[in-house]
């Protein structure tokens, strides 16, 4: 993670580079709706890693 993009910035990067849709629904499905606009230093570990999955699961769904 990027430390200074917030969340969905960090998931939607991902995206960016291979030119996909939004990222939301990525982040409602590993549980992270309300921490959009998390800085990485606010989340978990836990939360770290989910956010690597949820930028797995935009590029290969």
């Amino acid at each position: 993670m990027l430390p200074w993009r917030k969340l969905l910035p960090n998931v939607e990067l991902a995206l960016e580079v291979a030119n996909v849709g939004p990222a939301e629904q990525a982040i409602e499905m590993v549980g992270l709706r309300g921490f959009e606009n998390a800085y990485p230093a606010v989340l978990s570990g836990g939360m770290r890693q989910r956010v690597a999955i949820a930028r797995a699961l935009t590029l290969r769904p």
